[in-house]
């Protein structure tokens, strides 16, 4: 059943998909790099997703708030560091890079790895943290507010 919560919860992790995919894109190597325009879509859409499915029975509480906010952002990142690593490992494999299944799955493993790297600098956590609380704080509000 839709939401005042669940609405408000997919639309702040669409937009934090849609820039998270901003910084992803950039550092890959040109090679293996994602289409610029395609990315922002990816991760738009699965934060819409996130917040739309996981969403949709906010906690009670501030502090309840805040930990379904850091929830949802880290399932976010976790869905979209694997996603963009997974169509990157196909695309690689259809050019015959990897010799076995195995190898290309340690190859998506180690892409995740890559990719996350812009999100362990300081500024990005920072960012993280705070669109996660305000994501918690916000969907905590509209539970309350719109019944």
């Amino acid at each position: 059943m839709p939401t005042a919560a669940r609405l408000v919860a997919a639309l702040m992790l669409g937009a934090l998909g849609w820039e998270i995919a901003g910084w992803i894109s950039p550092v890959l190597p040109a090679s293996v790099r994602m289409a610029p325009q395609a990315a922002p879509w990816i991760g738009g859409g699965l934060g819409l997703v996130v917040g739309w499915r996981l969403g949709r029975h906010p906690a009670r509480g501030l502090l309840a708030w805040a930990g379904q906010g850091l929830t949802l952002v880290a399932v976010l990142v976790f869905w979209m560091l694997l996603t963009c690593a997974t169509l990157l490992m196909g695309a690689l494999s259809l050019r015959g890079r990897y010799d076995t299944p195995l190898e290309a799955l340690e190859a998506a493993v180690r892409l995740m790895g890559e990719m996350a790297g812009p999100l362990l600098a300081p500024r990005a956590l920072g960012l993280l943290l705070a669109w996660a609380l305000l994501t918690g704080l916000v969907t905590g509000l509209a539970r309350r507010w719109w019944r």
